[in-house]
């Protein structure tokens, strides 16, 4: 793996805390990266990543929750919904309709994971504070605040990892109880999503904050390549917004 990815990963650690790994959305056929010989849940996935890099096929992810926020088309749904409501003790009604504004992404068909060299999504388990520090971030981006939507259930795997991916925005979630405990999610600790393709306006922000005392930004930006076109990712802000706060990062080539 070129070193450059790498560090890409060393840069969140050091800008904002944590540990973080890249998820590539359907990686190519000619990835030289291994498949993973366990059935997992997305969340599970995400704490194995940490260790070690593999593709995770869709047919191998071990809950309906991460099949259907994957586009899985054999998932019942009904089943799905019949069983959540027994977990959570709402009405089946009222599970049906929050599933459906939950993010599912078009057919996937597997997920690379790790350290990979061209993510589509950047993905901790990290501490309130360093949450905080992304949304203020994103708020000097933006000049707004962050619409966040939390759910416990579709948790980690549709409300951050499909939702971040399909809106191209910051997304928090407090996961799920299952979540949290197959994928080792410490009292301390919330789920975060990021965009790859703001990854260095956001740390770009960081380097410029006053209150960092770190001076002028670095001229050492890692370069970041996207599998998704441009065109196709923008952030999901408020339109009235949207030009206004958006006009600088395009001068410099960030959006």
């Amino acid at each position: 793996m070129p070193q450059t990815h790498l560090q890409l990963f060393d840069l969140l650690k050091k800008q904002f805390g944590g540990e973080w790994i890249g998820v590539k959305i359907n990686p190519s056929d000619d990835s030289k990266t291994l498949h993973t010989q366990k059935n997992l849940r997305v969340c599970e996935a995400i704490w194995n990543a940490k260790n070690e890099s593999f593709i995770l096929p869709v047919s191998q992810v071990s809950c309906m929750g991460g099949r259907r926020s994957l586009g899985d088309p054999n998932v019942d749904e009904n089943a799905l919904i019949e069983h959540i409501a027994e977990e959570t003790g709402m009405t089946r009604i009222s599970v049906r309709s929050i599933l459906e504004i939950t993010p599912r992404l078009d057919r996937v068909y597997a997920l690379e994971m790790g350290a990979v060299s061209q993510p589509d999504v950047v993905m901790s388990y990290c501490s309130p504070r360093t949450a905080m520090k992304l949304v203020r971030l994103w708020q000097r981006m933006f000049q707004n605040e962050l619409s966040v939507q939390i759910s416990t259930f579709l948790a980690t795997c549709g409300n951050v990892l499909s939702k971040s991916y399909q809106r191209n925005t910051i997304c928090l979630s407090m996961g799920c109880p299952t979540s949290r405990e197959m994928g080792f999610i410490q009292n301390d600790e919330i789920v975060v999503g990021i965009p790859a393709r703001l990854i260095n306006p956001l740390c770009l922000e960081e380097r410029c904050d006053p209150s960092s005392n770190r001076g002028e930004p670095s001229p050492h930006f890692l370069p970041v390549q996207f599998t998704t076109p441009v065109s196709e990712r923008k952030p999901h802000i408020p339109m009235e917004n949207h030009y206004e706060n958006c006009n600088r990062f395009t001068r410099h080539g960030y959006l």
